[in-house]
């Protein structure tokens, strides 16, 4: 495999005199490197090379290179200069990385230490700087014994603590640090007193005794030839200049074992290239840089600047195919050149047009009878051909005669010509007998880019540890390597053909004979986006990933447990869940076995799946508290929420509501539950994910992933107490480590979260974990993958027993499990009991039910709740009819609370009632969102009446007479809102509460004003106005993300001077204005005087009005009519203050009314006016 080291380019951080910035010219680059050259991570990255024709060298520091001349500097280099006439290669990999590294080992096998036993405790201080260390022995490095590579013999001991000095001149200049340790079983290393590492002993932080064990057995590797082990060092902020003391413990399993070890090694990366010997064991490779963007195979511009963005030079590429460069030949023309020159000077290979791809007679795909496939070459030269998925070289099997394919055949094609580059490869794979109900997906990779020892991403390698997972090994690199996919519907039909990337994929599992693989689309190969709807469940037709998975820990049971898990929370829980579809796999035309295909999480998951910008989202994916690693994006709205929960207490309700602001409230509550009922013992210290839109008002939701664990796989976990296990607030460093239940131990301690978390989780046992529903989808599944179980252990043999057994264990899992988890629930809470909740309605079609968040859709309903913590009951007429009452129930109002003292049996009473279409009003409008927000356009109705209407058949059209009919399903609840969209699947990934969206509008809401119509299924209209983005219409409204929101629902919606912009960024969708006075957000404060509007408005018969007061007075709250006479006096008296609420029932004509509030006395007189709508 081509790699550059640090000989290809000599870079000089020295001190050269510079030249003007003329001297240095871009003079070549490769936008769709393959397989030219790799960098120090192997992969096979973009890259620019910059050359100094000049005898002067040139100081680069702070210069720019671009691939987008409106940002010129978008990426700077540091501090470097390139000298006389040499080449400066830049990797375009979108890495970001400024730091160039020359590293030199400063403590190798074999040094000088001082030593002491682990008889006793060591003097406090022994790992720092300044410590006395003169009493302690004096020995070179290994230390311990048995093992024949211990220089220095210490045995019958359970720990040995060593110190030893080396020197920094200039930390400034260190940009990297390395620690490779030597060991067996454990040990924790300390720089300057500061841990920077430790292995199998403890967590990060934690005290460790002289006389602790190692947590498990670690054999040392060396005596296998195997390198050390590496711990890159972070925080570089403990260096000193001059003296730094590196002081470790090493510990044994027990005393008596048969060999101790511990030798280490420290290697600093530093920007200066003075000192650079480093032991070849160790495998440290050269660190280039990298700009923060890739080139484009399709055509790019780059720019070099100076650091003031004056232009150096530049260069536009033309569309280049894989491995061909772009560079400056000897005559100073830019040319195509088929022979590229990375970090050395250009050969004049003048690229011609390649020769043209072999046609094949019959393309490739499913079969049941053999076939005869020719070859046919339109360039004149000849064709070689392959059967074994490598790629045809010139001196390979030449095609002369058709080829018999009698079985299933993989075969790629190349054309050569003795004056033209090598066309393309063309690659078919012909399968034969496959009847299966899953896709077929037909892969072909050069055996080297698999099996090579040194590259090969499925060998072990050079560096494998001997034990399972095998860490080191070459499949847990991050490397990719070239792959032709081609994608078979079952019935036979051609989903794609295309070459990607490949690498193995997974953690634990990639120890398996069949890894999971991640295939990736890229420029550099076909194009950016995979083309097809992959997943038929998911309205997503591109992707720039999937991801073929072997089931991870259930690899050798029952393999689909985390999708069959994803798919029970699927459409019932708020979160986002991977697709999954299984699929029979071909590698090089053999059988490889089933894998199950599933989504990849990263920025394009969530931005397919929830309508957002792949390019504005924060993922962080974290295995610890100072280790999360960002996938997109950046971590520091995190930071600042947990550093906002450690320093603030949530049971206080104002410092709960900031940090309620900064999550999704509900997704992080179902994402608790989730993992809790599945009983994963894999979580929450791994296996964490989570996101953030780069939007305003954007909050952090929890994917869930990788849940093999859970569902009872290896122990008994149907009676695992995994809510006390997530919410531990010691717990060892894995699995729930104390950062992995931070979170939710911190928002539990708010009773109105903690309310919230119960109810929620009842729900979700009474519905989406309900044990018959539960065994339904696992029948489902077991369904699909049970007969193709036996052909699967065919391939990767096992016993076809383990799947039923672990399929019965499911089965028990999902009997057994909730009776635990309520027990869990009721001790952690410390709730007296359960009461048995049964629902009902007066008949069916008249309406529905929703308690908490679960709308009941079939009655008499029955579910468990937990004693003393209410519940919430929601009567839900459908249209035509509205509700009466509740029988079982005191509270007659459609929202009612119950305080689960006891059982309840209640009945919700719908009776038939005329609707009066003419209320529906036009309430809400989103002509033109913010940059940042993906909703698109929409407009909301809102129904002020008491009746649900239904909107079968009615029309909504533009200015331009587009117009749109609502489907017969279409409804609006009495006092609720409806939605009309030009996006549904965007608006529903931007807003997924809303109940009642419909779509898609066939016209736009224009930006620059436009006139709407609603009217009924008769033809009759039922409302219209014109809005404009110019006054006296708001202009707030205009592409800020705030939307126009109608100030009541009863004023004219024709007058602008009705219409504010919202002063919610998004606006309030399915939900009140936020102009209207809110009196949920009032209701906690009595800070000011304020007159909320009566509810409900219009109302028939009673209303309520709230009003506060700040300061004492005489009350007046009177109501009058239009012609001010008085109708009611409904308080005349002196008040504190407070908050109130007063029942005003109305016996007069239908009409409106004003109520009037007047308080005397005050620090000034204050009057308040709202009006009423009342219709008998």
């Amino acid at each position: 495999m081509p790699y550059i080291s640090k000989q290809v380019v000599i870079i000089l951080i020295s001190l050269y005199c510079t030249v003007q910035p003329q001297a240095v010219v871009i003079n070549e680059l490769m936008p769709v490197n393959v397989s030219t050259i790799a960098d120090e991570d192997l992969d096979f990255s973009d890259w620019i090379e910059l050359y100094n024709p000049h005898d002067l060298a040139v100081d680069l520091t702070g210069y720019g290179l671009s691939d987008d001349v409106r940002d010129p500097l978008k990426w700077v280099f540091p501090s470097v200069s390139l000298a006389p006439f040499d080449f400066l290669l830049i990797f375009a990999s979108d890495k970001d990385r400024r730091e160039l590294c020359f590293w030199n080992t400063v403590i190798r096998q074999g040094d000088s230490w001082l030593y002491r036993r682990g008889d006793s405790e060591p003097l406090a201080g022994w790992r720092t700087i300044d410590f006395d260390d003169s009493a302690w022995l004096t020995g070179a490095s290994g230390f311990g014994y048995g093992d024949d590579d211990d220089a220095t013999i210490v045995q019958n001991v359970l720990s040995i603590y060593v110190r030893t000095s080396f020197a920094i001149e200039n930390p400034d200049q260190v940009s990297r640090l390395a620690l490779h340790v030597d060991y067996d079983d454990a040990f924790v290393a300390y720089l300057n007193g500061y841990e920077i590492a430790r292995a199998n002993l403890g967590s990060p932080g934690e005290f460790i005794a002289h006389d602790r064990p190692a947590d498990a057995n670690h054999e040392a590797l060396g005596i296998q030839g195997l390198p050390p082990e590496r711990f890159d060092v972070r925080d570089l902020s403990m260096l000193r200049s001059g003296r730094n003391v590196l002081a470790m413990q090493v510990h044994n399993v027990d005393a008596g074992s048969s060999d101790m070890t511990l030798i280490p090694f420290l290697t600093i990366g530093n920007h200066s290239s003075d000192e650079n010997s480093v032991p070849e064991m160790l495998n440290l490779p050269y660190v280039h840089l990298h700009t923060n963007f890739k080139l484009k195979g399709a055509g790019e511009t780059v720019v070099l600047v100076d650091p003031h963005g004056a232009l150096i030079d530049s260069v536009r590429s033309p569309a280049l195919q894989e491995d061909v460069s772009f560079g400056r030949t000897s005559d100073g023309r830019w040319r195509v050149l088929a022979l590229p020159t990375p970090g050395d000077a250009n050969i004049d290979s003048a690229f011609t047009a390649p020769a043209g791809a072999p046609l094949f007679s019959r393309p490739g795909g499913l079969y049941d009878a053999s076939l005869t496939i020719e070859l046919s070459d339109t360039s004149g030269g000849y064709i070689v051909y392959t059967r074994d998925g490598s790629e045809p070289q010139p001196n390979g099997s030449r095609y002369s005669t058709p080829i018999a394919v009698q079985k299933t055949m993989c075969i790629r094609a190349r054309s050569f010509h003795p004056s033209r580059p090598a066309s393309p490869i063309v690659t078919h794979t012909y399968i034969f007998d496959e009847e299966t109900e899953f896709a077929i997906v037909a892969l072909a990779s050069d055996p080297f880019h698999l099996y090579d020892y040194e590259s090969g991403i499925f060998e072990y390698g050079p560096n494998a540890s001997p034990d399972y997972p095998y860490y080191g090994a070459n499949f847990w690199q991050d490397w990719e390597r070239p792959v032709h996919v081609e994608f078979y519907e079952p019935d036979g039909e051609t989903g794609f053909q295309l070459d990607a990337g490949m690498k193995v994929f997974g953690g634990w599992s990639r120890g398996r004979d069949q890894k999971s693989l991640a295939i990736f689309q890229r420029g550099k190969y076909d194009s950016r986006q995979i083309h097809h709807r992959i997943f038929p469940d998911k309205p997503i037709d591109h992707f720039e990933s999937f991801i073929l998975r072997n089931g991870g820990n259930a690899w050798d049971g029952t393999m689909f447990r985390d999708a069959f898990m994803q798919t029970l929370c699927r459409g019932e829980m708020d979160l986002e869940t991977m697709a999954y579809r299984p699929a029979q796999v071909y590698l090089n035309g053999d059988y490889w076995g089933m894998l199950i295909i599933r989504e990849k999480i990263n920025e394009h998951f969530v931005a397919a799946n929830r309508g957002l910008d792949p390019d504005r989202i924060d993922i962080l994916d974290t295995t610890g508290r100072s280790s999360a690693e960002v996938m997109a994006g950046t971590n520091a709205d995190y930071v600042a929420l947990l550093n906002f929960i450690e320093t603030h207490d949530l049971s206080v309700a104002e410092h709960y509501e900031t940090a309620a602001s900064m999550i999704d409230v509900n997704n992080f509550i179902d994402y608790q539950i989730a993992e809790i009922y599945f009983g994963n013992t894999d979580w929450p210290g791994n296996n964490i994910k989570y996101y953030k839109p780069q939007i305003p008002g954007g909050r952090w939701r929890w994917l869930i992933y990788d849940t093999d664990f859970g569902f009872h796989l290896y122990d008994d976990s149907y009676n695992h107490d995994t809510l006390a296990f997530a919410t531990e607030a010691n717990g060892p460093s894995w699995p729930n480590p104390p950062w992995s239940t931070l979170l939710l131990r911190s928002f539990l301690r708010n009773e109105h979260f903690r309310r919230l978390f119960i109810n929620r989780f009842a729900d979700h046992m009474n519905t989406t974990f309900a044990p018959a529903r539960v065994k339904t989808v696992l029948d489902e599944f077991d369904a699909l993958f049970g007969p193709e179980v036996h052909r699967q252990r065919q391939r990767w043999p096992g016993s076809e027993g383990q799947y039923s057994s672990r399929l019965t264990r499911m089965h028990l899992f999902a009997d057994r499990r909730a009776p635990f988890v309520r027990e869990s629930i009721r001790d952690m809470f410390n709730i007296a009991g359960d009461i048995r909740v049964t629902l009902d309605i007066s008949a069916p079609g008249e309406g529905s039910i929703k308690i908490n968040s679960r709308a009941i859709a079939t009655f008499p309903w029955q579910g468990s709740y937990f004693k003393n913590v209410p519940i919430t009951l929601q009567a839900i007429p459908h249209p035509g009819y509205r509700f009466v009452r509740w029988d079982g129930l005191q509270d007659g109002a459609m929202t009612v609370t119950y305080d689960s003292r006891a059982a309840l049996t209640a009945k919700a009473i719908f009776a038939a009632a005329a609707a009066n279409t003419a209320d529906i009003v036009i309430n809400e409008i989103n002509y033109h969102s913010g940059p940042d927000l993906p909703a698109k356009e929409w407009l909301e109705l809102y129904n002020p009446g008491e009746v649900s209407i239904s909107l079968a058949g009615w029309r909504m059209r533009d200015a331009d007479d587009g117009h749109f009919t609502l489907p017969t399903n279409a409804s609006i609840p009495a006092h609720g809102f409806a939605i009309l969209c030009t996006d549904t699947t965007h608006f529903i990934r931007f807003s997924s509460n809303v109940d009642f969206v419909y779509g898609d509008l066939p016209f736009g809401l224009s930006n620059a004003g436009d006139s709407l119509y609603l009217y009924d299924s008769t033809g009759r209209l039922v409302d219209a106005l014109f809005y404009d983005d110019e006054p006296p219409w708001p202009l707030a409204a205009d592409g800020t993300g705030h939307t126009l929101e109608l100030r009541d629902p009863i004023l004219d919606n024709a007058d602008p001077v009705n219409w504010l912009a919202s002063s919610i960024v998004g606006g309030t969708p399915g939900r009140s204005n936020s102009v209207l006075s809110d009196i949920g957000a009032r209701a906690t404060s009595a800070n000011s005087f304020w007159l909320a509007q009566n509810y409900p408005n219009p109302f028939n018969g009673r209303t309520t009005i709230h009003y506060s007061l700040a300061a004492a007075g005489f009350v007046r709250l009177v109501v009058y009519d239009l012609l001010g006479r008085e109708v009611a006096t409904l308080v005349a008296e002196r008040q504190s203050p407070g908050l109130f609420s007063v029942n005003w029932r109305a016996d007069g004509p239908s009409g409106i009314y004003l109520c009037r509030l007047e308080i005397e006395g005050a620090a000034e007189n204050v009057t308040c006016v709202k009006k009423m709508a009342f219709v008998r």
